[in-house]
């Protein structure tokens, strides 16, 4: 991946969500080779340690209201390091494309004349409610998905929440609301006030992908009251919908023990708790189609499908773990 040109090559790349695992081969190889690496705030340590030891390391993080750098001066320091000849990656999180600013750096770049090109990351959008055993879209139940971000930047510069509730609030698939934890009571309000039903299920996820993972399921009009008093903050993802149902999940096993299947019975997450609480398991890791989830704790397990399990089409696997930090283990439904 060398670069013989006198001018060097800037890389937008995806860093993915939470676990440094979930890098993609391709931006791994880059980071080995690349001689300044420019990150975001959501980026791994872990990740800057495959670089070379000489490789020029630049924090311009942004999180809600306090940016390292503006955007322009960003822009303006890929320019520089190119035109020492550098090949540089620009580390960001998630995609660079999805509510990443990716594009403004291409532009910026493709207008000084730089080589830029994207390498697509795993976004927190689809991958970190799949590690919470929710899929964004589910036959019969989900056919869209429709992801949003719940803070843009206002005129002034200032962070604001700007969506078109009533555009969002008749979709009937899965939203997933990025960057919307600082406006989860107006968002929830937004939805309500332009006809959401109250009671649709929605999550929160915290961490999404990593060790300190935290799931809320509740109900929409539930949500900012719920997630302020678990103290949920950023960085989360937020979601809502799959119709009317949810998330679907309908057998499982706990410590060995397997329950049967229970098709829209929603007693059944009540009764697969009971198995993981008599069991001592404190966490759960839940698997949809045979995949393994990551795991949340077995209190934040018992009352999150009671809301959201309204039909149930197909199986999903419970297991208990010792370890708080342990993935359960999921297999096919029998």
């Amino acid at each position: 991946m060398g670069n013989d040109l006198k001018t060097g090559k800037v890389y937008l790349v995806g860093a993915g969500c939470g676990d440094p695992k979930l890098l993609t081969v391709k931006a791994r190889e880059l980071l080995a080779v690349c001689e300044s690496v420019i990150y975001d705030s959501l980026v791994s340590e872990e990740m800057l340690q495959w670089t070379k030891p000489d490789c020029e390391k630049l924090y311009v993080g942004k999180r809600f209201g306090a940016h390292a750098m503006r955007q322009n001066e960003i822009n303006e320091l890929l320019i520089q390091k190119a035109r020492e000849g550098k090949l540089v990656v620009r580390l960001k999180g998630g995609d660079p494309y999805v509510f990443g600013r990716g594009g403004e750096e291409f532009l910026a770049l493709l207008e000084a004349g730089i080589l830029c090109e994207e390498i697509p990351g795993i976004s927190s959008a689809i991958a970190v409610p799949a590690a919470a055993g929710i899929p964004v879209t589910h036959r019969g139940l989900a056919g869209s998905v429709t992801v949003v971000t719940g803070t843009a930047a206002g005129e002034d510069g200032q962070p604001r929440l700007k969506l078109e509730f009533e555009i969002l609030a008749r979709l009937s698939g899965t939203l997933v609301i990025l960057m919307g934890m600082h406006f989860l009571k107006e968002i929830a309000e937004g939805l309500i006030g332009a006809g959401k039903p109250s009671d649709t299920p929605c999550a929160v996820i915290m961490e999404g992908t990593t060790g300190n993972q935290r799931c809320l399921r509740t109900i929409l009009s539930k949500m900012p009251g719920e997630a302020a008093a678990q103290g949920y903050t950023s960085p989360a993802d937020c979601g809502g919908g799959c119709g009317e149902a949810g998330t679907v999940f309908g057998s499982g096993s706990a410590s060995g023990r397997r329950h049967r299947r229970s098709y829209g019975n929603p007693r059944f997450c009540g009764k697969a708790y009971r198995g993981i609480e008599a069991a001592g398991r404190r966490r759960v890791g839940h698997g949809f189609y045979g995949s393994v989830s990551y795991g949340e704790t077995a209190a934040g397990f018992r009352g999150c499908f009671l809301a959201c399990i309204h039909q149930s089409q197909r199986g999903a696997d419970f297991s208990g773990s010792d370890a708080a930090g342990e993935k359960g283990s999921a297999q096919p439904p029998g």
